[in-house]
């Protein structure tokens, strides 16, 4: 005789096809066909359902671990269960548990909220982080309160007949931040223990690759990441990208990496004239290279210590403002003689050529980037060290000025150029703030009782 299967079988088997139903129907729609509107609409309410799943899968999820259905499989917990049958990592296994838990008992109401779509799961695990980590400093009353606090500032809500949109997961760990350390008694030493241990795991991995670029990965602790973030937004601004005007074509990353490259201009520019002090950069170029007019052929490349290989065009920008030691090499590459070091803008000059020049680039007027000095005429040409023959120049116009071959020169107080061929969180404001005050309000009142 067949064997039936089992009601809770034949009910998976429903959901399972009644899922991949409604699947197969969102991939194969016509979008296309659709309004803006349509599309819109449809991305939010997939969003929303895509929460409503969540839930569901939390809710079995915590049924699956009462029951450590992963035992029948020799694994040690649900979570290394999980871990093995769904090929995630087994850290976001163990964090799926245990939130899919909480949600079905102390959290019940963050799991309702997900469960109607109103936030999604990194909504609810910061809410149970948040909850999790004020322990036993606030008594139950209080932690429903603060759950209640941050679902009210995940989810979108009225205000005053407005609609105010609810707080991204990023914004809402914040605000959970700033309510562990409002009720926690001791969470000042507890805050300076983490900004401690956090500071010890700074890192930074600066390698050159095989190609002379250079490869950057590293962590930052809070503050030293604020910082950063905050000197990179000063000068990540999007400029022209021509002389027309046009608009600034480079991307978000590209113009951090500029800002950061910004950050050690405007260091260099700062240091003192001790040869100590300055960053040292060696490069080895031949006069003729430094003396090249842009495109010419068959000029021999400058080269650094480690072997990267500029152009000609570089080697003059980096010559022009540096600290240059004459050599003159046999044949072979040995040094028969050596001059003395001499910086070709003493800090008197450089001095006098900003004032003259209004501390701005002579070619684009900008003052909010590190300024370079550039000789009108040549170093390598003979052109003299001196106020008249210098000129400040941003970085990008330096560069330019060097590979497209624009000369300049001093009128008066002015510099011409002429063209080649011719002669620079905090939590945003939002209906939850109220909400914290009053909280804190209640939870201060309650321990003075």
């Amino acid at each position: 005789m067949e064997q039936q299967p089992s009601p809770g079988a034949r009910r998976q088997d429903d959901v399972s096809v009644a899922l991949s139903a409604a699947i197969d129907a969102a991939q194969a729609a016509p979008w296309w066909r659709s309004s803006d509107a349509d599309v819109r609409a449809a991305v939010v309410s997939l969003d929303q359902q895509a929460a409503r799943l969540d839930a569901a899968r939390a809710r079995l999820l915590a049924e699956a671990d009462g029951r450590d259905v992963g035992s029948a499989s020799g694994a040690a917990t649900t979570a290394a269960w999980l871990a093995g049958v769904t090929g995630s990592r087994p850290e976001q296994a163990a964090r799926r548990v245990t939130v899919s838990v909480a949600l079905q008992g102390a959290l019940a109401a963050t799991g309702a909220a997900l469960a109607a779509g109103a936030i999604t799961f990194d909504h609810a695990v910061v809410v149970h982080d948040t909850v999790r980590r004020l322990g036993d400093a606030v008594d139950p009353t209080t932690a429903d309160e603060v759950e209640a606090c941050l679902l009210r500032s995940a989810a979108d809500h009225d205000e005053d007949g407005a609609r105010v949109p609810g707080l991204d997961p990023r914004r809402l760990a914040r605000l959970g931040r700033a309510v562990r350390h409002r009720l926690d008694p001791d969470a000042g030493e507890r805050l300076a223990r983490a900004e401690d241990a956090a500071e010890a795991l700074r890192c930074l991995t600066c390698v050159e690759t095989d190609d002379g670029m250079w490869w950057l990965r590293g962590v930052l602790d809070g503050k030293a990441g604020a910082e950063l973030r905050s000197a990179l937004d000063a000068r990540n601004a999007p400029r022209p990208a021509g002389e027309d005007g046009s608009t600034d074509l480079r991307p978000r990353s590209r113009r951090d990496a500029d800002a950061l490259v910004t950050i050690v201009d405007e260091w260099r520019a700062s240091a003192p004239s001790g040869a100590a002090a300055r960053p040292a950069l060696v490069v080895t170029a031949t006069a003729e290279t430094l003396a090249a007019a842009p495109g010419t052929a068959g000029v021999e490349p400058a080269t650094t210590t480690g072997g990267l290989v500029l152009s000609a065009a570089t080697a003059q920008v980096l010559g022009c403002d540096a600290a240059v030691t004459p050599a003159l090499l046999a044949p072979d590459g040995a040094p028969l003689d050596v001059g003395r070091t001499r910086y070709t803008f003493p800090d008197r000059v450089r001095a006098a050529v900003l004032l003259r020049d209004g501390h701005a680039c002579t070619r684009c007027g900008r003052a909010d980037l590190p300024l370079q000095l550039h000789h009108l005429r040549t170093w390598a040409a003979g052109g003299p060290t001196s106020e008249c023959n210098g000129t400040a120049v941003c970085p990008p116009c330096h560069r330019s000025v060097h590979r497209q071959g624009w000369t300049g020169e001093l009128a008066g107080t002015r510099v011409i150029w002429h063209p080649p061929g011719r002669s620079p969180p905090h939590l945003p404001p939002g209906a939850w703030r109220p909400a914290l005050t009053e909280l804190v309000s209640r939870w201060l009142s309650r321990r003075a009782a």
